[in-house]
């Protein structure tokens, strides 16, 4: 088997991958779509505790814009205040500068800020070296101690250690608006010979040694054309009718979207926003599908009429922009 070969099987293994995507994309949105939709069942009925936690597995597997805001809309009135400020931050992030719900979102970030109470946890002055603090599931990293945090209103538990220290634990009530501080210590000083808490020493797993590349080409196996080129070739065409197809789905997407919005008074339905997102995506799918399937039927033409002889190098890059084929030869 050539070099060349080897390498365009390599290279298709990753187009396979790539191309399975799609399917495994829409199975994904399918099932989160099921969940938004059980999510806003359940704000219907006040059940707020499980539409949030349906929103929130909906965004997980597809984070889309329209849910993540509803998620906060679902978190603000749950009374996790922190919890929304930070989901609409994200639904700000996300959302285009033109979208109309953008000034939605500001005007609930605006709110929030006045509303959402802030923790500050400081250190004693005679808080000995090594003390560590955790609230909840977060670790208070030494950056934290003294700035102010955003928290949800409630009771709060601060867990404070120090090697050598009985440690103690701290109950906190904050309410919303409101700022406070906590200065804590890990407690007594154990007395000598008192069995005390130790952190087990990290292991450090050391790399394994890098096996250098033979230089080394494979001998050509035949003359005149190179069959590589045939399932480049045949991926290529799929890629191809990938594309046409996602193509089609976007524009119908788009005249979904037109149908549920009102351009005069820049309003949509649900439907409608999730129109416009699903019209977004699969253009982007058309265009991917139609790039690579363009890269791949030039290629696998290119490879079916070149001289196996001369060494031809196929390789795959993706990038967090995308992917590409780069093509080398050496003669």
């Amino acid at each position: 088997m050539t070099r060349a070969f080897s390498r365009t099987l390599a290279a298709l293994l990753i187009l396979v991958t790539w191309g399975l995507a799609p399917d495994s994309h829409a199975s994904a949105r399918g099932a989160a779509q099921a969940l938004f939709q059980a999510g806003r069942d359940a704000m219907g009925k006040g059940d707020f505790e499980t539409a949030c936690a349906r929103f929130l597995e909906s965004y997980r597997l597809d984070p889309a814009g329209g849910t993540i805001m509803n998620l906060g809309n679902c978190q603000t009135k749950k009374g996790e205040l922190a919890s929304a400020l930070e989901s609409f931050q994200t639904a700000k992030e996300q959302l285009k500068s033109d979208d109309w719900r953008r000034a939605t979102v500001i005007k609930y970030i605006s709110d929030l800020k006045t509303r959402v109470p802030k923790l500050v946890i400081e250190k004693d002055a005679d808080a000995p070296a090594g003390m560590k603090a955790k609230r909840g599931e977060l670790d208070i990293g030494e950056g934290m101690f003294g700035a102010a945090i955003p928290v949800n209103p409630g009771a709060l538990e601060i867990i404070v250690t120090a090697p050598g220290y009985q440690g103690l634990k701290y109950s906190v009530t904050i309410v919303e608006g409101e700022t406070k501080r906590v200065q804590v210590n890990p407690g007594e000083k154990l007395q000598a010979g008192a069995p005390a808490a130790a952190s087990a020493p990290a292991r450090v797993k050391k790399p394994a040694a890098t096996q250098k590349p033979s230089d080394k080409a494979s001998p050509a196996a035949s003359e005149g054309g190179n069959s590589a080129g045939w399932p480049v070739l045949a991926f290529g065409s799929v890629f191809v009718v990938a594309g046409a197809i996602t193509g089609v789905f976007a524009r119908s997407a788009e005249t979904e979207h037109h149908d549920e919005c009102n351009d005069q008074t820049r309003t949509c339905t649900t439907a409608g926003q999730d129109a416009a997102e699903s019209a977004t995506r699969l253009s982007i799918m058309s265009n991917v599908g139609w790039i690579l399937g363009g890269v791949g039927v030039g290629l696998g033409t290119y490879l079916l009429i070149t001289d196996e002889s001369e060494e031809t190098a196929l390789g795959a890059q993706f990038t967090t922009t995308g992917a590409g084929l780069q093509l080398r030869r050496r003669f």
